[in-house]
């Protein structure tokens, strides 16, 4: 399973000077079956591994039917921070 993250870094001095970046934050393989548990728990460690609670905006993924029920698993766990699935799922 592979994760890239996408934001925009500026420069405290200038901050309408937007910079476009591109990270990839994860590429593992999946343990276990292919289902909504198991890639949540990639992405739940990946957003805890790089501090990335309350800085999660919007999830796309390819067509895979599993996908909008994995990020109702991140949902349980981002729920503190009102981060809701069908708002930031883009599938």
């Amino acid at each position: 399973m592979s994760i890239t993250g996408h934001y925009i870094d500026t420069p405290p001095e200038k901050p309408s000077d937007w910079d476009l970046k591109e990270v990839q934050l994860a590429f593992t393989p999946l343990e276990g079956r292919h289902n909504a548990v198991n890639q949540a728990k990639v992405l739940i460690r990946m957003i805890e591994r790089f501090d990335l609670q309350g800085k999660v905006g919007w999830f796309t993924s390819d067509g895979a039917a599993v996908n909008p029920a994995s990020l109702r698993e991140v949902e349980k766990d981002l729920d503190d921070e009102g981060w809701e699935a069908k708002q930031h799922g883009i599938l």
